[in-house]
């Protein structure tokens, strides 16, 4: 459930990700190539539900970063995979 999505603005369709450090550098490239990205997506560690990338917690693990809804649910899988629980900001930055 790593995966992410980009919808640009001008553009049908969203863009698919494999995870999320790929997402992040992928809008960041967006950015710097002056393309509007309207919004960034991830999907819920747990559930797999789609979320907004700027409302949610994440982990940085040895496995990568994963999203998570709810900030328990994020400190548990943190504790569990020996991860670090952040936020959006640190998060992005991190993939960069």
């Amino acid at each position: 459930h790593q995966a992410g999505q980009i919808w640009v603005r001008g553009e049908s369709k969203v863009r698919l990700y494999s995870t999320v450090k790929a997402t992040f550098a992928a809008a960041k490239q967006l950015q710097n190539d002056k393309q509007e990205v309207r919004v960034v997506f991830v999907h819920d560690g747990s559930s797999g539900n789609k979320l907004f990338a700027d409302k949610v917690w994440y982990v940085k693990s040895s496995t990568g970063l994963s999203a998570f809804l709810l900030k328990p649910a994020a400190v548990a899988w943190a504790k569990q995979n020996s991860g670090t629980v952040v936020d959006y900001e640190t998060a992005r930055k991190s993939a960069q």
